[in-house]
């Protein structure tokens, strides 16, 4: 099973990235579900758009879905809005997914998570055998089996190379001495870490 997923607020703009999400997964015939995150609406923006979700996207595929999330932004005493990504995927995967009752079941399903302003040219599977995809090379090598597998999620490389770990690490990992991204190595950091969406990986 693959399931596409993407996170939102309720603004307009989003509204009308996520109805081209939609559209075009509906026109390569994405397999699996896609589901909206919609992370702090208020009650009028929720009915607006369960009405417009209903009256418009079932229409495209009832494979489509709209998840709703609380507004995460505040949720360690600041206010940054990208929280919503992490912790409305975690809220639909315990919520939506029911994944701590069902791992036997999602073990080896396809959990996807892009952008709103992403549309698809063509279906994204786990499988990249067949594909003309570009690989990036790390001194490791290319993967040896060409396909999303438990231990190998996949990710897009970012332009942002080793940015991050140029900042206080000792502060940054205060509360996790024990981070695996404080034992990077120059290669892994500057390959292996600078990913984005769409992530990919096993249940």
């Amino acid at each position: 099973d693959h399931y596409l997923t993407f996170s939102t607020s309720c603004s307009a703009s989003q509204n009308w990235q996520s109805f081209m999400l939609f559209f075009f997964a509906h026109k390569v015939n994405q397999p699996g579900d896609v589901i909206r995150i919609a992370s702090g609406c208020s009650d009028q923006q929720k009915q607006m758009l369960e009405d417009f979700h209903e009256s418009v996207i079932k229409k495209l595929s009832p494979n489509f879905h709209v998840h709703f999330t609380p507004d995460f932004t505040k949720i360690s005493g600041d206010n940054y809005k990208y929280y919503n990504k992490p912790f409305g995927v975690r809220h639909f995967m315990t919520h939506w997914l029911k994944y701590d009752e069902s791992n036997d079941r999602l073990k080896n399903s396809i959990i996807m998570i892009l952008d709103p302003d992403m549309i698809l040219l063509r279906p994204l599977t786990y499988d990249f055998t067949s594909s003309n995809v570009m690989i990036h090379r790390s001194e490791r090598g290319p993967p040896k089996v060409k396909k999303v597998m438990h231990g190998q999620p996949w990710a897009s490389l970012y332009a942002f190379g080793d940015g991050p770990f140029k900042q206080d690490l000792n502060y940054v990992f205060s509360n996790h001495t024990d981070s695996p991204a404080l034992k990077a190595t120059d290669d892994e950091r500057r390959n292996n870490y600078p990913g984005g969406p769409p992530y990919m990986a096993t249940g």
